[in-house]
């Protein structure tokens, strides 16, 4: 998928990502990535200028 010139958001927790473009969702489950995955997944989402939020749940 190309995310060039798309508004892009997303939000991840400890487990999961989600990233939202203009009428479209994604979630990504932290546990199918490998760490190294995960590092690359977060370069190429920061790249796009989206707006990362993160979100702490606790009990």
């Amino acid at each position: 998928m190309d995310l060039t010139g798309r508004s892009i958001h997303i939000v991840h927790t400890d487990h999961l990502y989600v990233v939202q473009t203009e009428n479209e969702w994604f979630a990504i489950p932290v546990r199918l990535l490998s760490q190294n995955r995960e590092m690359q997944l977060k370069e190429i989402l920061g790249s796009q200028n989206g707006q990362m939020t993160k979100l702490l749940i606790t009990k």
